[in-house]
């Protein structure tokens, strides 16, 4: 099946992941991605067992809408979204408004979506004609129970902090510097 990106799995042994429809048996744990996961459970204040690598090789390399909702994946999942390379845009479109919120996530940025955000935004990395190269390590684990409280927290590396209350629609992201 031909992907608009580049992908590795790499996990803990027997964490295989399916998703549209290709089966992912996970390559093991490398040392830089063990500091890395390391680094993410701090920040996300959660245990992965498995990273999704994607390399994105220019501007015209994308991933389409989608939500990180498979059964695997448990039903209240943290997500922890690491960013390398070019500075690329992340939306997230409400399901049942349409609303988008667009994020520039930097190179070293994180972030994480926890609580009811897969069920209720889906999100994607759109086409951006002219940029260069970016690899994103998302981790993951299955994590069924997680409690929201329906905050919505982020923080912009360099540009200080942002953040509000979410309106009960289950988005919990938080975006800031490793």
């Amino acid at each position: 099946m031909l992907q608009p990106r580049l992908t590795a799995w790499y996990g803990d042994e027997g964490k295989t992941y399916v998703y549209s429809g290709i089966r992912n048996h996970p390559l093991p744990w490398t040392p830089l991605l063990l500091a890395l996961k390391a680094k993410a459970e701090g920040f996300a204040e959660s245990a992965f067992n498995s990273v999704l690598l994607n390399y994105y090789r220019d501007g015209g390399d994308s991933v389409g809408w989608h939500a990180d909702n498979e059964p695997e994946l448990g039903g209240r999942p943290v997500i922890a979204s690491l960013s390398l390379g070019a500075t690329r845009t992340f939306e997230l479109r409400r399901r049942t408004t349409g609303k988008v919120a667009k994020l520039p996530l930097t190179s070293g940025s994180i972030l994480v979506m926890r609580g009811t955000t897969q069920h209720n935004w889906v999100h994607r990395v759109p086409k951006e004609p002219g940029s260069a190269s970016r690899i994103n390590l998302t981790f993951s684990t299955d994590f069924p129970g997680n409690a929201s409280d329906f905050r919505t927290m982020m923080k912009f590396p360099h540009r200080g902090q942002r953040s509000w209350r979410s309106n009960g629609h289950g988005l919990l992201a938080r975006v800031e510097s490793l």
